[in-house]
């Protein structure tokens, strides 16, 4: 369904999975610009995953 409006989605299976591709993605300069993320993941919750990815969206060190 958000193909059809011209959005890009991912799925995941894990807390630790989202972190991986939402900071692969920064890396290449095309970082998602909003995150649905479930409250109870397998590995950590997701205050958790939303803290990680707000650490690497605000790194320095990212183009």
């Amino acid at each position: 369904m958000l193909v059809r409006v011209g959005m890009r989605s991912e799925w995941t299976l894990s807390g630790k999975e989202a972190v991986l591709r939402a900071r692969q993605y920064m890396e290449m300069g095309d970082a998602f610009q909003a995150y649905i993320i479930d409250w109870r993941l397998p590995d950590m919750n997701g205050i958790e995953v939303s803290r990680q990815i707000r650490h690497w969206q605000e790194s320095p060190f990212l183009p």
